[in-house]
Formats: structure tokens, sequence, C-alpha cells
């Protein structure tokens, strides 16, 4: 990463590389905001007498870190069967 990074430097590129790193933050900060994200469903106790209302939190994301390792399994699955072709080729 950081020859990548050097590369973008020494080239001129400065524009593309504040771009990448400002869709990155960008890609990090929605993946927070979903996984910590929850609903407030509305809770009404009529027993008491008194209409008390309060909420219940249920998290959006309920499997928590799951979906992300799917993910990360997905995205270098094709890098790994590549991998194995190309030695199999040679």
């Amino acid at each position: 990463m950081p020859q990548h990074i050097l590369q973008y430097i020494t080239t001129n590129q400065i524009g593309l590389l504040v771009l990448l790193a400002v869709l990155t933050v960008g890609v990090v900060y929605i993946i927070v905001r979903f996984t910590e994200g929850f609903r407030k469903v509305p809770l009404i106790y009529t027993r008491t007498g008194r209409d008390e209302r309060s909420h219940f939190p249920i998290r959006v994301n309920q499997a928590g870190m799951v979906p992300i390792i799917f993910a990360i399994a997905l995205i270098t699955f094709p890098s790994l069967i590549g991998q194995i072709m190309a030695k199999r080729g040679s």
C-alpha cells in the first residue's frame, strides 16, 4: 500500500489519492453507522394505571460482524482462485 501511495504522489495524481481517501473514510463511516444503528420500538405499559411509554432498542444489524466477515471472504475468493489457476498453468 505505501508503494501505491508513493506512486500517486510521484506521478502528480494527488486528486485521485484524495478521492480514494475520502471514499475510504465514507465507506468506513457508513459501515460503522449501520453496525451501531438501532430502531426504537415503542412500548406502552397499560397495567400500571398510567400511560407509561418507553422504547425497546432493536439493532439494525442483528448479526454483528458476520456480514463483514462474509464480505471479506467474497472479495478475496476470486483472487484466491486466480492464484490457484496461475500456479496450475505454469
